[in-house]
């Protein structure tokens, strides 16, 4: 049965008017929303959530500032490792507050961090290793 669903406060202030579909079972009532929500994959019936991670990619000894305001540092992937540490820092300069240090020779791997920098997101790297640095 589809019909308007409508949410009111206690003092029927708020209306809030949405087109559902109530289905009755034998473990209850069960409603679904019959337009789509913004986000939704229609395909395959979920939420659908993309994420705009941006690169950079750094083959040399040098010290990078790969963003100079705050966000997001999703990962680092050692392309290709040489005998120099890699060493992450939440700034605009090879300074202050220490992320992360992958070790020199590190495995080739992607290493994932999943964390928030507010100043900016400096990486060195003290021998020619090929990074790849995803950040938001």
């Amino acid at each position: 049965m589809s019909s308007g669903f409508v949410a009111r406060g206690q003092d029927s202030s708020l209306t809030v008017e949405t087109p559902m579909n109530i289905k009755a079972t034998n473990n209850g009532l069960w409603s679904f929303l019959s337009a789509l929500l913004s986000g939704e994959n229609q395909t395959l019936n979920r939420m659908q959530f993309v994420n705009n991670n941006t690169y950079s990619n750094i083959a040399s000894a040098t010290t990078t500032v790969v963003k100079a305001s705050a966000g997001h540092l999703h990962s680092i992937t050692v392309n290709t490792t040489a005998a120099g540490a890699i060493t992450v820092y939440d700034n605009t300069s090879a300074a202050g507050n220490k992320i992360a240090t992958l070790k020199a020779s590190i495995v080739e791997n992607t290493y994932v961090y999943d964390c928030a920098f507010g100043t900016g997101l400096t990486i060195v790297t003290a021998a020619a290793s090929d990074i790849t640095v995803s950040y938001l």
